[in-house]
């Protein structure tokens, strides 16, 4: 018969299992606000979309009645003032017959509001992009 004894039982000393919780818990670390960051950062394509849906909405209008500012163009139409996720809110901050500038900003509340590297960008009717602190919102 074979008979086991406690001494040949063999498993996971405390020890061991604190090491590999520690080494997990370093890799998470490192690795959590790299994948925050990529989050943020295909969210602005969210953005930008919504951004680029108002262009074409706004140059349909102007090539209508010719006149960015008329009762027709500006305010943009709800349905174009939010991102498709509600992520960002759009909005013609100024309009005048022949210009208009574009601003796109995180909703309140919503999960973009802690990007503070593209917390606001624009985009005018000459096609112009800038981002409030980074001038790499606009880029892929």
């Amino acid at each position: 018969m074979n008979k086991r004894t406690p001494t040949s039982i063999r498993g996971f000393t405390l020890i061991e299992l604190m090491t590999v919780l520690a080494i997990i818990s370093i890799i998470a670390a490192i690795a959590w606000p790299q994948f925050q960051e990529t989050r943020e950062r295909s969210r602005r394509a969210e953005g930008r979309t919504a951004a680029l849906l108002a262009v074409a909405y706004m140059e349909k209008c102007f090539s209508k009645f010719r006149d960015y500012s008329n009762g027709a163009c500006d305010p943009l139409p709800l349905a174009l003032q939010t991102s498709v996720d509600g992520n960002y809110t759009v909005t013609v901050t100024a309009s005048t017959a022949d210009t208009y500038t574009l601003q796109v900003t995180p909703t309140a509340g919503g999960s973009q509001t802690g990007d503070a590297d593209c917390a606001v960008f624009s985009i005018t009717e000459t096609g112009d992009k800038a981002g409030s602190t980074n001038p790499f919102c606009w880029a892929n």
